[in-house]
């Protein structure tokens, strides 16, 4: 499996947050890039436009194409919703992509992290595509699991990833 080089976002936190893309080449390597956004209460409505900010951001970095770059989106809070999936138009061409992110509603719930590892694991990444391309889920979020009944540990919630060979990023945005 080859290494993927993903380009740094940088994110100002203070009054006048905004996110700045790095400067310089963009990335064309060819993988799957999975994105799990936290739409949980605790986020915010100013802060979730951030969060959007910031995906959109990440996505004008990188080469998106059918033959390059793929992405998908899970948002979550109580349930996690896919609201991209590869293989389609919006998850192949930037400005649907990105028009897509801009539509994702606030659902303001608690931050069930487990649902967004196990709906990654069992419905966005498709099968069989791990040979043609690397994959990669980046899980965004601003805190803690919420410790509901039926929750699962982490730990054990990102292991169906891993045993697909899924690389998992966990960012935590600080605002």
């Amino acid at each position: 499996m080859r290494e993927v080089k993903i380009p740094l976002l940088y994110i100002s936190t203070g009054p006048q947050a905004t996110t700045t893309p790095p400067t310089g080449p963009t990335c064309a390597e060819a993988f799957d890039l999975g994105i799990a956004m936290d739409s949980s209460g605790s986020i915010r409505d100013a802060n979730y436009q951030k969060q959007r900010n910031f995906i959109k951001g990440l996505a004008s970095k990188l080469t998106v194409g059918p033959q390059n770059v793929q992405l998908g989106l899970i948002v979550f809070s109580d349930v996690p919703i896919m609201s991209i999936r590869f293989g389609t138009l919006r998850s192949t061409d930037l400005f649907s992509f990105t028009s897509a992110v801009d539509g994702v509603p606030y659902f303001r719930g608690r931050t069930r992290i487990d649902s967004a590892l196990e709906t990654a694991a069992n419905s966005l990444f498709p099968e069989g595509r791990q040979t043609l391309a690397p994959q990669v889920l980046l899980l965004i979020t601003d805190g803690r699991q919420s410790n509901d009944p039926g929750s699962i540990k982490l730990v054990d919630a990102v292991r169906p990833l891993r045993d697909q060979s899924i690389k998992v990023i966990m960012y935590k945005m600080i605002f």
